[in-house]
This record gives structure tokens, sequence and C-alpha cells, in this order.
């Protein structure tokens, strides 16, 4: 999985095998749709989800596959009036 650590609205890329068209992304708690690349590959806009090491498992006609445990990195913002 690529970058080493996910930002939320960036672009993640998923190395593995028997990837497939219509393949979705599982991060955290939510199911992503996945560009599909090649067979080997997919790519999937990272979610604004709560940080830390959370689980990324990838679904392919019905299977999934085993879940493996990420970093994912949420910038603090700072907000002021004005």
């Amino acid at each position: 999985i690529q970058p080493a650590t996910l930002v939320p609205g960036g672009t993640m890329t998923i190395t593995g095998a028997n990837f497939a068209a219509g393949a979705t992304v599982a991060i955290g708690h939510v199911t992503l749709a996945a560009t599909f690349v090649s067979p080997t590959e997919l790519t999937a806009t990272v979610p604004c989800i709560v940080g830390g090491n959370i689980g990324l498992r990838v679904i392919v006609d019905g299977r999934t596959s085993a879940t493996v445990q990420h970093p994912l990195q949420v910038a603090q913002r700072t907000l002021a009036p004005g």
C-alpha cells in the first residue's frame, strides 16, 4: 500500500494479485469504489475517517482479502473566525 502513510483525500495505490474491475476497498468501516489499473494494482481515494492504524482489505467478486493494518494520518486543522 502506497504511500507509506495515508492522508484523507489523497490517492492510495494497492498492489496485490487477482484484482478485477469492480473491486472495492474497505478501509476501517468504510467501503470505497476502487479504480482498476491492472490485475496487480488498484487505486482509491482515502476517505476522511479517524486516524491511526486502520484495517484495509480488498473485495473482488465477493471474495475478501486478509486485513492489512496501515497508518492513516489525520492533519490537525485550526479554525479561526475572521
